[in-house]
């Protein structure tokens, strides 16, 4: 009896967990173009809400007024949210505009440093710039090892400064612009882009990236995925709190994408988003869309009646006297060919014992732990663990297990692993009679 309310438990804490996440799927609502003052005869896009929502940073290209004048470049404008309308904008922030292709592409939490994509001082890439007694100083480079920056680039820094968003083309890739990753060592200092993997990137490109407040949904544009036009706007959810698992990307619908080009996607406090979009053909414009939660209300009283149930199911099992114990234990290998990362049919009917092994014993979770050795090349090694562990994870969540009961770890020690070898290690985690 202590076994199944324990397994109770565990279900019930699953389904409460797809509950919250089915309450937070948003809806869009039908776009609104900008009025006059924003959009122009020029061309807009890179919208960037400020923190406040007061203020809003764009880019115009192809405009007069423009520090290089019309085909030099193109200039961040800002304008101010007042009296329910974005006001006329302007582009005198002198320290920021160049005769090169500027934009914001990111803003610290306080909002007080603000990060540029621009070329100053012949360093093309990322720069910063702070706001000093109201002021805001010259800009200054943030390097980023194994940053290329010729052709076309695109960033998100995100507002806790702990992790860059990279498009661009780099050798090895997937196709054309691919989406990276940077993130901080322990030491603070950037480190080399990593690919978000091939679950995002195609042989297509994958541009203008921007994750949620939460940090667990990427945006960015692509016409490598299935869409309506020139590019489309998807969204992905990161998993298990790594950068290089994700879902199958969602395309956003056709309320949000046409048949012309739609990107430079960003959302806020999941209430409003902007992009640009030329469906109006000719040049980009920008438009907003209200978001809007759904199935919220519809769902409020069953999840409340979730928590209620777990709550009298864990305070019953602080009342049995025997203490939960739970093993770890290998359950399989799957040990693939050489540089592959396919499951053949042998690994298929392994995991297909693992399976019947989850609905016979008590098993509540699976650890599955990948180790590539294949190459003498670390990142080709990484690679072919994240694409091994994402087509055994595929496998068992399209038969059914639930991804909530799944944990990954990518290793580079072998030693990590019974077996010292390059595969994929499934461990269980039983409850103990």
């Amino acid at each position: 009896m202590r076994k199944n309310k324990l397994w109770l438990a565990f279900c019930v804490a699953g389904i409460l967990g797809h509950a919250e996440c089915f309450a937070q799927r948003i809806e869009f609502q039908e776009p609104i173009k900008l009025n006059d003052s924003i959009n122009s005869d020029a061309e807009e896009l890179l919208p960037f809400l400020s923190e406040g929502g007061g203020r809003l940073y764009f880019t115009r290209a192809f405009h007069e007024d423009n520090v290089g004048g019309r085909y030099a470049g193109s200039d961040i404008w800002t304008s101010n949210y007042e009296n329910g309308s974005w006001q006329a904008p302007h582009n005198e922030l002198v320290p920021w505009n160049n005769k090169e292709n500027n934009a914001v592409i990111g803003e610290r939490q306080q909002g007080d440093v603000v990060y540029l994509l621009n070329a100053y001082k012949g360093k093309k890439g990322i720069s910063f710039s702070k706001n000093v007694n109201g002021k805001w100083s010259k800009p200054e480079t943030l390097t980023i090892p194994g940053l290329k920056t010729d052709g076309f680039v695109g960033f998100y820094v995100s507002p806790t400064y702990d992790f860059v968003l990279i498009s661009m083309n780099k050798n090895g890739g997937y196709g054309q612009e691919d989406l990276y990753v940077s993130l901080k060592d322990q030491s603070g200092d950037w480190q080399e882009p990593i690919s978000l993997g091939g679950t995002i990137n195609t042989a297509g490109f994958e541009i203008s990236p921007f994750l949620s407040d939460d940090q667990k949904y990427l945006y960015f544009s692509s016409d490598g995925h299935d869409g309506y036009g020139n590019a489309d706007i998807f969204v992905s959810e990161r998993l298990y709190g790594s950068w290089t698992v994700w879902s199958k990307p969602k395309n956003l619908g056709p309320i949000i994408n046409t048949s012309y080009f739609d990107g430079y996607f960003s959302i806020y406090g999941d209430t409003t988003s902007f992009f640009a979009s030329n469906r109006e053909e000719g040049y980009l414009d920008i438009y907003t869309s209200r978001v809007k939660l759904n199935n919220k209300d519809v769902l409020q009283d069953s999840v409340q009646r979730i928590i209620d149930e777990t709550k009298r199911l864990l305070s019953d099992l602080k009342k049995d006297d025997e203490m939960i114990q739970v093993s770890s234990s290998v359950l399989e290998f799957l040990s693939f060919d050489f540089n592959s990362s396919e499951l053949d049919k042998k690994l298929e009917n392994s995991l297909d014992k693992v399976l019947k092994r989850i609905e016979k014993d008590s098993i509540f979770k699976l650890n599955l732990i990948s180790y590539s050795g294949d190459s003498q090349d670390r990142s080709i090694n990484y690679t072919l663990s994240i694409d091994r562990v994402q087509n055994v994870v595929g496998y068992l969540t399209q038969s059914g297990m639930d991804e909530s009961k799944l944990d990954i770890e990518i290793v580079e020690n072998p030693k990590r692993l019974e077996k010292a070898r390059s595969g994929v290690e499934i461990r269980a985690q039983v409850i103990d009679e």
